[in-house]
């Protein structure tokens, strides 16, 4: 049973919400709490937060004193635990948001989204089986950024859209008279080399990437990723890509991601690769310098097909077995938070696209994109369905702790001249072991906040 008090008057629907940095974060989603509860007088919605990385095993020991929230964000790369956590009685503590909103045209007034309008990437990602098992609250995308000044400075007339063409354009413009050193950068990160391998249609988990079971071996070595690997190694060694030697880690990632930005600012690079949430950001940061900056989407493996580009972002669960007045009351919390003005304004406010196609309709009216074309860009890659299980992302145990082995690997690749081969292979089985110890999340493993891993 979900944690919610009630009343004659009230009813508390508990709500845990993460943050990255600080807990000021959720200071906007309260106050969306607040906005909520004068539209419905007959709740009240209880944020509590909870650091992203901690939120997993924060539940998990909720639900085994059968003090779990009614709602709970997760990061996106937690999907595959939220999947996995069980209530007291070993079943699993969320239930489909799909299921739950079927027949309910409306929720205690709150009819103007569903699922339908959510933007089909989001959609096709937090779907397992034949559901949308989670709400889609803010999404984004990796997306490359340009210094069109130092382009046109070197001649090049087009924006690269291939690794081939990316290698030729960094050429171009370190070959320029006082062009840059490198021609491009981005951070040791396992989101972008993620990307890389769904891009090229390739999966980084077995059973149909995690989407069809629950996965027993993560596939770093698999040809894409070796293909990844070698093209990024090959644009290290011929002097285009510039490595700051920080590793994106669990410990590290901002400081790896403040160092890219700061060679794209000081145009030591005349590209680099962020999140879409960023845009604002260095768009603004090009105009401080001035230069003028493009957002483009990530240029692709000429050999292959392109297959799609992936999601970041977080998803709002719902926990099953909750009262009907609960239930109801966290739906209709869920509509109003993914309403086109809601998330409109979320998307103003905090970088993230607009998840669905009612807030991209509203801001286009609005003349948003033309005002703000590089926040246009990550809007139409999302915008689109996947084609399959690759470029809807894998869904894998202790992603984190599988990406900080991806960093380790590619640093040794760059920094040591490893071989990409015996180095990924080396990541697939330290991976294999991750998957082997991160057991679902149930009442005997979750104690004091921690899970036994």
């Amino acid at each position: 049973m979900g944690r919610a008090s009630e009343d004659k008057d009230r009813t508390t629907i508990e709500a845990w919400f993460h943050y990255y940095i600080s807990p000021d974060f959720l200071d906007g989603i309260r106050s969306l709490a607040s906005e909520f509860e004068k539209s419905h007088p007959e709740y009240k919605v209880n944020i509590t937060g909870h650091h992203f990385q901690r939120m997993p095993d924060e539940v998990a020991a909720a639900a085994a004193r059968g003090e779990q929230p009614a709602l709970a964000e997760y990061l996106y790369l937690s999907t595959r635990e939220a999947l996995d956590t069980r209530g007291r009685d070993g079943r699993p503590l969320f239930r489909s948001v799909e299921g739950a909103l079927r027949g309910r045209r409306e929720a205690r007034g709150e009819s103007a989204v569903v699922l339908d309008d959510v933007v089909p990437s989001a959609r096709d990602y937090f779907s397992y089986g034949s559901e949308v098992v989670a709400m889609p609250w803010m999404v984004s995308t990796p997306i490359m950024f340009a210094n069109r000044t130092l382009l046109e400075r070197a001649g090049v007339e087009r924006v690269p859209r291939t690794w081939r063409e990316l290698a030729e354009a960094c050429a171009a413009v370190t070959a320029a008279p006082g062009g840059p050193e490198h021609g491009v950068t981005w951070a040791n990160y396992g989101w972008f080399f993620q990307h890389a391998v769904a891009q090229q249609g390739g999966l980084l988990a077995d059973h149909g990437n995690g989407r069809e079971g629950r996965p027993t071996r993560v596939l770093l070595d698999c040809p894409e990723a070796l293909a990844y690997a070698r093209w990024w190694r090959g644009m290290h060694k011929d002097g285009h890509y510039l490595y700051t030697g920080t590793k994106a880690d669990s410990t590290s990632t901002p400081k790896a991601f403040e160092e890219t930005h700061a060679a794209f600012a000081q145009q030591r690079v005349a590209f680099v690769l962020g999140s879409s949430v960023e845009a604002e950001r260095v768009v603004g940061a090009g105009r401080e310098h001035g230069f003028d900056v493009t957002a483009h989407p990530i240029p692709h493996n000429d050999e292959v097909p392109h297959h799609g580009d992936l999601i970041g972002g977080d998803a709002l669960w719902l926990t099953d077995g909750l009262p009907e007045r609960v239930e109801a009351g966290a739906l209709a919390f869920l509509r109003f938070l993914d309403s086109p003005e809601v998330a409109a304004r979320r998307h103003r406010s905090t970088g993230f696209s607009p998840v669905t196609k009612g807030a991209i309709d509203l801001l286009t009216r609005e003349g948003w994109f033309d005002r703000n074309p590089h926040l246009r860009v990550a809007v139409d890659l999302l915008n689109v369905p996947a084609a399959g299980n690759a470029a809807r992302g894998a869904l894998v145990q202790d992603f984190s702790g599988v990406h900080d082995l991806l960093t380790d690997a590619m640093h040794d690749v760059l920094m040591a001249d490893a071989d990409p081969g015996e180095r990924l292979a080396r990541a697939a089985e330290g991976a294999r072991a991750l998957l082997d110890a991160r057991r679902p999340f149930t009442p005997t493993t979750a104690t004091d906040g921690r899970t036994d891993r």
